[in-house]
């Protein structure tokens, strides 16, 4: 798995064209994403130490009709380690709870889902769901209007597994492989946790009451001869108030998340 390394990025004029998502001349896609966590994990029942996910995809255009586009995506890799040990999750397995689907989005970067209704997947890592699969993959930020120009800027939110998360994005310096966008992110959610640390909303399994904040920034690369972003870093950290709903007792927990994205557009 190869990701670009963005630092190599060398400043040129940058152009006034819009950004956004059009995927001309782009009938193909080839997508590797890395993500690495560190610190309480909610695996096996919530732990302590590193985990990482690697992930491949296969994506297919399957219409454009200029305002609309439909993409169907198919998991082709799945590994995933949890203290340099690798889980007994085969693509094979993963592909039950990611099977191939298909989304419609605008240029905006907004889509939906058309296909494949989501399933709770049995390793819960944040971002690692059927639902957000084109945030990790094609999609990685919603692009507003209005972005181009180099210090243009937009910000948007959007809900996301029971809260809300705000970016704010600001076009940097152009060069041969496409535009740099800097952007950061926060997330704020409040929610019920389980025995095993997984959000659930049936009171019942509920054992915790759950605060968290998450805070991180990274750095994207726009391709204007591809109409897509083709590259993504991005880190952030979450801290998390847990307070046990029978004894009252307030722990804390926090997690570093890296994610690593690269796309290969194909005509």
């Amino acid at each position: 798995m190869v990701f670009v390394a963005l630092a190599l990025l060398t400043p040129q004029a940058v152009g006034s064209t819009a950004i956004a998502y059009s995927f001309h001349n782009a009938k193909t896609l080839q997508i590797s994403t890395l993500m690495t966590f560190s610190g309480d994990i909610p695996i096996l029942g919530g732990q302590k130490g590193d985990a990482t996910a690697s992930l491949e995809f296969h994506v297919h255009k399957l219409a454009d009709t200029g305002k609309k586009l439909k993409f169907s995506e198919e998991l082709t890799q799945f590994h995933v380690e949890f203290n340099q040990t690798v889980l007994p999750i085969s693509v094979q397995d993963a592909v039950k709870y990611f099977p191939k689907t298909s989304f419609e989005f605008d240029s905006g970067g907004t889509y939906r889902a058309l296909s494949s209704p989501p399933k709770k997947v049995p390793v819960q890592l944040p971002g690692l769901s059927l639902v957000n699969v084109p945030r990790i993959s094609f999609l990685p930020l919603q692009l507003p209007v209005g972005l181009g120009p180099k210090g243009s800027t937009g910000v948007y939110s959007e809900k996301v597994n029971g809260g809300v998360a705000r970016f704010r994005l600001t076009i940097g310096d152009s060069a041969p492989m496409g535009t740099a966008i800097n952007f950061t992110y926060s997330f704020e959610r409040i929610g019920l946790e389980d025995a095993a640390e997984m959000l659930t909303t049936n009171r019942k399994d509920a054992v915790s009451k759950v605060a968290m904040t998450d805070h991180g920034k990274g750095l994207a690369v726009f391709s204007p001869s591809w109409g897509a972003i083709i590259n993504v870093q991005m880190s952030d950290k979450a801290q998390y108030k847990v307070v046990n709903l029978s004894s009252h007792k307030t722990t804390y927990r926090h997690l570093v998340r890296k994610v690593f994205i690269n796309v290969t557009p194909q005509s």
